[in-house]
């Protein structure tokens, strides 16, 4: 995966996520782990563009990995205002979860050891249990700020 740029793991991923079958067929899954152009990685300049969205996700990253430092800041300080942002992101982020669970969901009907069953039951408990406890303040973030 060395040769992918951040941009084409992502559509990567997502193609994945979303088209499982292609995993199925040997020709992608050759071009995803094997047809890596380590030469070219070597002189890949990137466009502007591309360096400020790598600095925007390590940004969200780095929130995300920070959420449990900014709750010991009080809501009515300047720092606040961006724990109440970075509280938001996460939660939006933590939408993802809902078809996360669906995925797991749909993995879990084709699945016939029991191993596998209980390990994507798991992860859709924690799936649900996150996707959750975010919605309420997402629905609260978007209906106070409309009002």
């Amino acid at each position: 995966m060395r040769g992918f740029r951040g941009l084409q793991m992502v559509t990567i991923l997502i193609r994945m996520a979303f088209l499982p079958s292609t995993l199925k067929r040997r020709a992608p899954v050759e071009h995803i782990w094997y047809d890596s152009n380590r030469e070219e990685e070597k002189k890949i300049t990137d466009s502007p563009a591309v360096q400020a969205l790598n600095a925007v996700m390590l940004l969200i990253t780095l929130a995300m990995i920070s959420e449990p430092i900014w709750r010991l800041i009080p809501w009515d300080t300047p720092l606040g205002q961006i724990r109440l942002g970075i509280t938001m992101l996460n939660c939006h982020i933590g939408l993802v979860a809902w078809p996360c669970t669906y995925f797991c969901f749909r993995f879990l009907l084709r699945q016939n050891r029991w191993l596998e069953r209980i390990r994507l039951l798991a992860l859709m408990a924690v799936c649900l249990w996150c996707a959750w406890s975010v919605t309420p303040v997402v629905i609260w973030f978007w209906t106070s700020l409309y009002q």
